[in-house]
């Protein structure tokens, strides 16, 4: 079975979305998967976005797409027009699409509208914190949020497979929200 996990950042950027991508890829292919991990060509380190545009970490292949950063470093980045086929052409080699957000994300949109249209079987792991617009301190950016959590996200739900959810509330969350499965991991 050939897995693609989905993520606008990957390793050498080290986080915690990163790391848990990290982990679950490994131990994937050491039950005999065929793992890759499809990112972004973006490093958070200002002057470095110049990272292979393949190669094989801990036995998983990485492939990265070229993009720029237009926006704050967690909100969008624009994927490259050659690189926007590109990525039909490596989605269409997979059984399960998993992809990863935190925020939202080009990657993430175009994927799983691109997902729809190959009628490749995806699942998403939105690694979500019901409500946490509430904590932001300017009022535009829960307003954003706000939108986001509740018109959004649900939205994205309903062009998925299934979800996996981290949390009760966050399955809770989803399953409120949305038609598709979704599955909480203890």
């Amino acid at each position: 079975m050939r897995i693609l996990m989905t993520y606008k950042f990957y390793l050498p950027n080290y986080g915690g979305v990163e790391m848990l991508i990290h982990t679950i890829a490994k131990s994937l292919v050491k039950q005999g998967y065929e793992v890759n991990v499809l990112t972004l060509n973006f490093s958070r380190k200002v002057g470095e976005n110049k990272m292979p545009r393949e190669e094989y970490i801990d036995g998983v292949k990485v492939i990265r797409l070229n993009t720029t950063r237009p926006l704050k470093d967690q909100v969008d980045y624009f994927i490259s027009t050659m690189d926007l086929v590109h990525l039909r052409r490596i989605l269409e080699q997979f059984d399960i699409i998993h992809i990863f957000s935190s925020m939202p994300s080009l990657l993430l949109f175009i994927t799983l509208k691109l997902c729809d249209k190959l009628g490749v079987y995806n699942v998403w792991q939105p690694i979500f914190i019901p409500g946490r617009y509430r904590h932001y301190k300017e009022a535009s950016l829960r307003l954003i949020g706000y939108t986001y959590d509740e018109y959004i996200l649900p939205l994205l739900a309903k062009q998925v497979d299934a979800i996996i959810a981290l949390t009760d509330e966050e399955a809770s969350f989803f399953q409120r929200k949305s038609q598709s499965t979704c599955l909480c991991t203890r």
